[in-house]
């Protein structure tokens, strides 16, 4: 009985933290993966990931037709993701298998920053490696930290006083985040600084659409 109200409850918080975050083309993105898989869910209609891709390229486009040339935030977006598809599952066969929530994080952040990595140097001529460290070690934080941020603010209308104090740790979390990343961002060390050719493009990303081929034909 209350399938379709979940539904609905479920597609309206998905496109509120939208509006909140102000609609990012990587956010649109996302949401509109959610509520594809959500309204598949609510008919039990099994989706291929690639054609959710594809769904959700297109409906981005409808809206806004020249991000495909203009938009670096919704080329990125879709190639991450992209590469975490087709990648992370081989690069996960490769790496052991205990503790598996730790290398299941770095099997997605190496197959995001493989997909991604060539066409950031080649946008803007550098890249650092300390993505690669950011989003490993803060990958299982963010979440937990936004969970506790919707909490805080619901809990602020009705107790406002020790929301305010709970809140207050989390906003210490979240300097201590940004601490981290400006850390980081001052190890030269790790910055490259290189142009990659048009042909190693052609090739990189070729090699990566052959892997998927080959996953594909496998699953």
């Amino acid at each position: 009985k209350w399938a379709w109200a979940s539904l609905v409850i479920s597609l309206v918080m998905v496109w509120c933290f939208v509006a909140l975050t102000g609609g990012s083309a990587s956010i649109i993105r996302a949401a509109i993966m959610a509520s594809v898989f959500l309204i598949a869910g609510y008919y039990g209609r099994p989706v291929s990931i690639f054609v959710c891709i594809s769904i959700t390229a297109v409906l981005t486009l409808a809206i806004n037709p020249v991000a495909v040339a203009e938009d670096v935030g919704w080329q990125l977006s879709f190639l991450s993701l992209s590469g975490i598809v087709v990648l992370e599952p081989v690069i996960r066969k490769l790496l052991p298998t205990k503790p598996t929530a730790v290398f299941e994080m770095i099997a997605v952040t190496l197959s995001a920053q493989i997909a991604t990595v060539p066409y950031i140097m080649s946008m803007f001529g550098k890249y650092s490696a300390v993505a690669i460290v950011a989003n490993t070690v803060l990958m299982p934080i963010i979440p937990l930290l936004m969970l506790a941020g919707i909490i805080m603010a619901l809990l602020g209308l009705a107790i406002p006083n020790s929301s305010y104090m709970l809140g207050r740790f989390f906003y210490k979390a979240i300097e201590y985040i940004f601490d981290f990343l400006k850390y980081l961002q001052s190890q030269r060390l790790l910055s490259v600084d290189s142009v990659p050719s048009m042909a190693f493009l052609i090739a990189w990303y070729t090699l990566i659409v052959i892997v998927g081929v080959i996953v594909g034909v496998i699953v």
